[in-house]
């Protein structure tokens, strides 16, 4: 073969009349030194010109040359574990793996011979460790999907407790009725006289001088609402909260207020003739005459001194 051809960086193959490649020649002596490739294949720098790999200088590797001595057989057999590019130490114990392409393909004859216990223990240790690496790595996509579940769920907690401002603003504007949402709505001054208020809430809504006379507003939330010189004349008000309200110069002639919570309630100036207080807490209200009720004030007041 000339000289100038086996300078080649690019060598074909041929086995059995089927032709491959090109293949780089570094690649080829590779499969030359493992074993891939037969002394009686055939290799060829042009796909024209053919010679057996044994014949070929050119793809048999240095270390692969001129075997004498025991030590030079060592030096192959420590080269061929550096190259040994396989993984597990038999193909068939790992069926998760990819198949072998086309070229590492070979029929039983040419199997690779019997190895000796030094080169099956590296393959063995080299596996091992391989695996061990594929188990610690980090698993990236099931840590951003945590994450993505993570971020909808913070998203979906802020929605969820955001004040529903559209909403308290159409139940301000909302006619009265049963267990209806006035927080913090202004109001004063409403005609709502006979209105169905009961379970409703009010709390920190301004009522002042409204008329609620006769209004149904047992069990309702009326606490620290501002319900000064409203006209609560016979109002039903039965277990109704109304802590820290503002009551200063309401009418309260005849209201049920049984059971009521008035803790801190500010009544000064109220009119409170014939009103129901069965039940009622007035711990630490202001009274109409400006005392102070003191605690444990159920059912009245008990003065705790004046204000």
């Amino acid at each position: 073969m000339p000289d100038d051809k086996t300078k080649s960086h690019i060598w074909y193959t041929r086995r059995d009349g089927q032709t491959k490649g090109p293949f780089p020649i570094g690649q080829i002596r590779r499969y030359v030194l493992l074993g891939r490739l037969r002394d009686s294949d055939e290799v060829s720098p042009d796909g024209e010109t053919w010679s057996r790999v044994r014949d070929t200088d050119a793809v048999i590797p240095d270390v692969a040359k001129n075997l004498e001595t025991p030590e030079d057989y060592q030096r192959l057999e420590r080269a061929r574990l550096r190259e040994d590019e396989r993984l597990d130490p038999d193909r068939r114990l790992a069926p998760g793996l990819p198949e072998p392409k086309d070229w590492e393909r070979r029929d039983r004859s040419d199997r690779r011979r019997d190895e000796n216990m030094e080169v099956v223990q590296h393959r063995l240790t080299k596996a091992e460790l391989i695996q061990e690496l594929r188990t610690q790595r980090p698993n990236y996509r099931w840590q951003i999907s945590v994450a993505a579940v993570l971020v909808a769920a913070v998203v979906i907690a802020y929605f969820l407790a955001k004040p529903q401002t559209t909403e308290v603003a159409r139940e301000c504007n909302a006619p009265p009725r049963s267990g209806i949402v006035w927080d913090t709505c202004q109001l004063d001054g409403s005609q709502l006289e006979g209105a169905d208020l009961r379970a409703a809430s009010a709390r920190n809504a301004n009522l002042a001088r409204s008329r609620l006379r006769f209004g149904l507003m047992a069990g309702a939330d009326l606490s620290y609402a501002v319900l000064s010189e409203a006209d609560l004349t016979g109002a039903d008000l039965a277990k109704a909260q109304l802590v820290g309200t503002n009551l200063r110069g309401a009418n309260l002639t005849s209201a049920d207020l049984r059971g009521a919570d008035l803790s801190y309630a500010d009544l000064t100036g109220a009119v409170m003739v014939d009103a129901k207080l069965d039940g009622a807490r007035f711990d630490k209200a202001v009274w109409p005459d400006q005392s102070l009720c003191g605690m444990g004030s159920v059912g009245g007041c008990l003065i705790a001194g004046k204000k």
